[in-house]
């Protein structure tokens, strides 16, 4: 398709954030060109969604007549209908501690499971980056986007509207947009165009990240794990340590996504290679539980290496521009945020686009978006300092479990108005107690008694939130998902229990598994 000189918006990023924006906003008449510095296919991070993230994805498709990304939205659609996309089955997040220079201890204590789905059909996945941002990018484009990759941008002015050269190999075409979006990583085109300044998240230890893909990793747990909610490594799996993490994403190929965020700390004292493959090694030489997993396999491609892991802009938008959450902070991969902020902030934008046009005023989009990355960096740093003790890590994870689980549950029942913000935050008191005890978590040390009073305290604070059975020590850190425990919280939803039981028992997403799993309630 040819390429004009004016239009309405410029997308920056053609990965799926910015695919996704630039065919919502086509889908209601703006004239879109997409840029792309690089070129499709190619390798990203960032790959694990959520109930939450499949869920505003489904409702941003039907939004604006995206029926091609619907199927993108549980695993058992994914595979009938886009089989030539890979991806893994996610049942849930996994999480494993590990001392260091030991063999890990295989009892429950040591380890945390927490469906996100109750079978395989509704499951949520794993991306593959370069196919799934390809196929975005395609969807936009058949709306009528005009696409541009291998392309640098360069803006010049934004005083009446942005001027921009988009520079090729070959040309430097000159082009005009009322609107700008950047849709790319941290410190981006616009950021270094407004010369904006960087804030800090402070409850955030200073990280890096090294990565890649594999072949030939083994399993965690070769059979099912009697009595498991779901097969721990079909799953977003953590191993935890003093000091970082590493992360194992299996693909239905039997690629695997794996890579470790550590403190810089922890890297100057441990990991003193200059390369970030002899850093890989000497980690796993720290952690022979880790080791012999990835004993036999091989990096698929070179390791990355992100020398900084945490950014935070100092605003969001402004007058005729806007970041995705994506562009505009980033935190950890922990808790596997990055899809569903990106998702939600995308949905925002567009319901501030399409009510009140280009000249809309987006100081709430900003704050709200910046809010989200500094609650859930608090959530993230307080987890770093308890990775290596699972008494303490898992009572903390109860926070975003609760946080999301509800947030979704009130957009499926018709009760956005209770929760439409990520980790439901916008649960004012919820947030507010979230924080202070985040804030406050090194007042509780890993002594027995501190352990049940931190698990005492995160009880108290997500009890008007908690609609997924969490944080009970019956449970011994095993989380599997039970709609039961939604007809017992119905009044947290604004429903009576045979009201929700009804509504549950005829609701296409409550009933995916085959049999209707909604039983008689005991009253």
């Amino acid at each position: 398709m040819g390429m004009n000189s004016e239009y309405d918006i410029a997308v920056l990023g053609a990965g799926f954030g910015g695919s996704l924006f630039a065919a919502c906003a086509a889908a209601i008449g703006y004239s879109v060109i997409l840029v792309e510095k690089h070129h499709h296919p190619r390798f990203a991070i960032g790959e694990s969604t959520s109930p939450l993230a499949n869920l505003v994805l489904e409702e941003i498709a039907q939004a604006y007549d995206l029926k091609e990304l619907l199927p993108l939205t549980n695993y058992a659609s994914w595979k009938s209908t886009v089989p030539h996309l890979r991806c893994g089955l996610k049942r849930g997040f996994t999480y494993y501690t590990h001392p260091l220079g030991k063999p890990r201890s295989n009892e429950r204590d040591n380890e945390l499971l927490v469906a996100a789905s109750p079978c395989d059909a509704v499951a949520d996945m794993h991306w593959m980056r370069e196919d799934v941002d390809l196929f975005f990018c395609n969807v936009a484009r058949s709306r009528g986007v005009d696409y541009r990759d291998d392309t640098r941008t360069e803006i010049h002015d934004y005083e009446r509207g942005w001027c921009l050269t988009l520079h090729t190999a070959a040309t430097a075409d000159k082009v005009t947009a009322k609107f700008l979006i950047d849709a790319g990583g941290p410190r981006g085109t616009v950021a270094n165009f407004l010369k904006m300044g960087e804030a800090s998240f402070p409850t955030l230890p200073e990280t890096s990240a090294i990565y890649t893909h594999f072949n030939g990793v083994e399993l965690c747990n070769s059979g099912s794990l009697h009595g498991a909610p779901y097969p721990p490594d079909w799953a977003a799996v953590h191993h935890l340590f003093d000091g970082g993490w590493i992360w194992s994403l299996r693909f239905d190929d039997g690629l695997v996504s794996a890579g470790a965020a550590l403190t810089k700390p922890f890297m100057r004292k441990y990991l003193r290679a200059d390369h970030p493959d002899l850093q890989w090694q000497q980690l796993l030489e720290l952690l022979p539980g880790v080791r012999s997993l990835f004993c036999k396999s091989a990096p698929a491609r070179p390791f990355c290496h992100a020398p900084t892991l945490s950014w935070r802009a100092s605003k969001a938008a402004g007058r005729a521009w806007a970041m995705l959450p994506s562009a505009a902070a980033s935190i950890d991969p922990l808790f596997s945020t990055g899809i569903p902020l990106t998702l939600l902030g995308i949905q925002r934008l567009m319901d501030q686009l399409g009510s009140s046009g280009l000249d809309a005023d987006l100081t709430d989009y900003s704050r709200v978006t910046l809010d989200e990355a500094d609650c859930t960096a608090a959530l993230v740093g307080a987890c770093y300092k308890t990775m290596g003790n699972m008494a303490l890590f898992a009572p903390l994870t109860m926070l975003y479990f609760a946080g999301v689980s509800y947030a979704e549950t009130a957009r499926r029942t018709g009760r956005t108005r209770l929760s439409s913000g990520f980790m439901s935050l916008d649960r004012a008191a919820f947030r507010r107690n979230m924080l202070a005890i985040l804030g406050n978590i090194d007042r509780y040390s890993a002594t027995p008694s501190d352990v049940s009073r931190l698990w005492s305290d995160i009880a108290e604070i997500i009890a008007q939130i908690n609609v997924a059975g969490l944080a009970q020590h019956a449970k011994h850190n095993w989380y599997g998902v039970d709609l039961q425990d939604i007809v017992i919280s119905a009044a947290k939803l604004g429903y009576s229990s045979p009201s929700i039981k009804q509504l549950l028992t005829h609701e296409a997403w409550a009933n995916g598994c085959g049999d209707n799993i909604v039983q008689e309630h005991a009253e």
